[in-house]
C-alpha cells in the first residue's frame, strides 16, 4: 500500500513539474512566418478571402464559393462581405446585399502584438451613411479573423486567409 502511494506521489509530482514548465520559445519557422506576415501587411498588397461568417445571433455560415473579399492596395481598400444578422435602423440594405466599401482605409492602424505573434489591423469606412469599423486579426499561419461593427447592423465576424495579390488583375 505504501509503495502504491509512493509511486502515485512521484508520478503526480512529475506531471505537476512538467506542466509548470515555461512556454516554449518560438521556433525558427514560426519567427519566419511572423516576419513574412509583417512584410506582407506593410507592403499593403494583399487579399483576405473568408470561409466562414459568424453571426451575433449564433451559428457559423459557410461562405465558401460566395463572393467575399477584403483587398488592400496601398492606402486603398476594397471590401465586399456578405451580411447575416439584424439591421437596427429602418433603412433598407439597398442594392448592395452586404457590407461594401471601396476607398481609403480611414484611420488605418496596424498594431504588432509580438507577445501573441499576431498583427491587429483596424480601419474605418462608410456605406450609404452607415459607419463601418473593421478589426482584423492576422496570424503568422495566414489565418485571419475579421470583425465588422456598424452603426446600423449587428456585429458580424469572419474567418479566412490572407494572401498576396500577385498582379493588377487580382485587384
Amino acid at each position: 500500500m505504501k509503495r502504491i502511494f509512493a509511486i502515485t506521489f512521484i508520478v503526480l509530482s512529475f506531471i505537476v513539474m512538467y506542466s509548470c514548465a515555461g512556454t516554449k520559445d518560438p521556433s525558427a519557422t514560426e519567427l519566419r512566418e511572423y516576419e513574412d506576415l509583417k512584410s506582407l501587411v506593410s507592403a499593403r498588397n494583399f487579399k483576405i478571402v473568408n470561409d466562414f461568417a459568424n453571426t451575433s445571433i449564433g451559428g457559423n455560415v459557410n461562405i465558401v464559393g460566395n463572393t467575399n473579399f477584403i483587398e488592400f492596395k496601398g492606402d486603398s481598400v476594397d471590401v465586399f462581405l456578405p451580411f447575416f444578422g439584424i439591421r437596427y435602423s429602418g433603412s433598407s440594405y439597398g442594392n448592395e446585399g452586404g457590407i461594401k466599401y471601396k476607398g481609403i482605409a480611414k484611420d488605418l492602424k496596424i498594431t504588432e502584438q509580438t507577445d501573441k505573434a499576431r498583427l491587429l489591423l483596424e480601419f474605418r469606412g462608410s456605406q450609404n451613411g452607415e459607419d463601418l469599423d473593421f478589426i482584423i486579426t492576422l496570424f503568422p499561419n495566414k489565418n485571419v479573423n475579421t470583425s465588422v461593427n456598424t452603426s446600423e447592423r449587428s456585429t458580424i465576424s469572419f474567418r479566412g486567409e490572407i494572401s498576396e495579390i500577385k498582379s493588377e488583375e487580382d485587384f
